[in-house]
């Protein structure tokens, strides 16, 4: 989990654990986000707030706007 502001998490055993002791800086996970969106999807994200993208590997992951922060699930 990629949130501005925490530190990177993941789950572990059904439990959200901290994998980095450093917060990620505002910009960060929203210069990663927009560089897996093409231009049209950055720009519905932006709009909607919401973005569910499948990518090449097994998962899917969500991607989260707020005025606030941006995460990647």
């Amino acid at each position: 989990f990629l949130t501005t502001g925490a530190p990177v998490g993941m789950k572990i055993q059904g439990r959200m654990t901290a994998v980095t002791q450093t917060s990620l800086p505002q910009g960060v996970v929203a210069s990663m986000a927009k560089k897996l969106l093409k231009p049209e999807q950055w720009e519905d994200f932006c709009k909607v707030q919401e973005f569910n993208l499948a990518l090449s590997i097994p998962e899917q992951r969500n991607l989260i706007f707020s005025p606030l922060l941006v995460g990647i699930w």
